[in-house]
């Protein structure tokens, strides 16, 4: 009899790694409360305006709009 811990459905591990499930996490209050990242970015962010925020770090850092979009948890191209 074994008593290790129950071995979880693959089925519910592949839905919580599908993009868009309720588990997404994001970095947006991590750049508002930091000052890594110029004025304009976070003021774009606290305005909610996501794809200026994502030009901008573009931008600012060389990122790619999959880069960008991915940080934000948005589409960006």
């Amino acid at each position: 009899m074994s008593r290790g811990l129950p071995i979880s459905n693959l089925n519910d591990q592949k839905s919580a790694q599908t993009p868009g499930s309720s588990t997404n996490f994001s970095v947006i209050p991590l750049l508002l409360a930091g000052q890594s990242i110029s004025p304009e970015a976070r003021q774009a962010l606290r305005d909610n305006r996501l794809k200026d925020a994502a030009v901008i770090l573009m931008e600012e850092y060389g990122l790619s709009c999959v880069e960008a979009g991915d940080l934000l948890n948005i589409t960006a191209c």
